[in-house]
């Protein structure tokens, strides 16, 4: 972070969090839905606007509206002490999650306000998740223009007993601001098909809601130059100190791959829960299996850094 901004509370905000090490932050699509309800009833209870979330397997971008700063820090404490009391129950870790303190940069200016737009939205494409802002699910632009964007349309009434089940739980904790933990989304997809358990997930979304994308339309003609401006521009962000490493993100998927084929698929989480040394043991055999650096290993497998191999 390069300096500290005075506090404008007309002004945007540009949130970025990483982890202690750069480790992974999420795993599996559970991880990000988990981590997006916790911060739905953060946005509400601290009135904080936000206009743009991006949840990277390693860190997290936001772009907020908010009264004072001491409130833009207790909104940042409360949803990043949940996430990480969820992390070390679901991952059986202990100590700190993210590293502190938080980026901050205020945005001032509809030009800068864009570039941190598409800086944001456009995350995944530099990082070869997805071929367009859109086309990535945890940036949730997708929903700005579709209730079901990842699934099939839905009719609930014509819906099977355990799907209509399954949406009755999640209204029950939407109501109760509850955020949904591992568990409940265990029981609540335990007797879904693949296909239902995609159109869930774009319920849930739906239905914790708090992006406002009327106010993020409102610096573009439409949706589609919104889109179009992404790709003709992919943003800059000078003000926070953000670390980079080269290379597609598609390799942790094909690291948690190849860890539950040697793990076991139902083990694998209690596989950042073993001593250093036996995490380390599997480094060079992960390398090896997927072709990923020594350091995306480490961030995989929430490593101490050490110098580049």
């Amino acid at each position: 972070m390069k300096g500290r901004p005075s506090f404008d509370s007309n002004a945007v905000f540009h949130l970025y969090q990483r982890t202690v090490n750069g480790s992974l932050l999420f795993y599996y699509a559970r991880d990000y839905i988990v981590f997006y309800t916790i911060l739905s009833i953060a946005a509400k209870k601290y009135g904080i606007q936000v206009i743009g979330l991006c949840q990277m397997p390693d860190h997290i971008h936001l772009l907020i509206r908010a009264r004072d700063r001491k409130t833009i820090e207790q909104f940042v404490q409360f949803y990043s002490s949940r996430y990480t009391e969820y992390f070390h129950r679901q991952y059986s870790t202990e100590g700190s999650l993210f590293d502190s303190p938080f980026g901050i940069a205020e945005k001032q200016g509809d030009k800068k306000i864009r570039t941190a737009i598409a800086y944001l939205y456009n995350n995944p494409v530099e990082k070869k998740l997805s071929s367009s802002a859109d086309d990535y699910r945890w940036n949730y632009l997708a929903y700005s223009a579709s209730g079901a964007p990842f699934s099939t349309p839905t009719n609930l009434a014509s819906c099977r007993r355990a799907f209509r089940r399954a949406v009755a739980e999640l209204d029950y904790y939407f109501r109760h601001s509850k955020p949904l933990s591992a568990a409940v989304i265990s029981g609540m997809t335990a007797n879904l098909t693949d296909e239902e358990k995609n159109q869930l997930i774009d319920r849930i979304i739906v239905r914790y809601q708090f992006i406002d994308y009327e106010a993020l339309g409102s610096y573009y003609e439409s949706f589609q130059m919104m889109l179009l401006s992404f790709r003709s521009n992919t943003g800059s962000e000078y003000d926070i100190d953000e670390e980079f490493v080269p290379g597609s993100d598609k390799i942790y998927y094909r690291l948690l791959n190849a860890a539950e084929q040697i793990f076991g698929k139902d083990s694998f989480k209690k596989v950042l829960s073993l001593p250093e040394e036996k995490r380390r043991i599997n480094v060079e055999v992960l390398v090896r299996l997927t072709g990923a650096s020594f350091r995306q290993v480490h961030k995989f497998l929430h490593l101490p850094q050490t110098p580049a191999v």
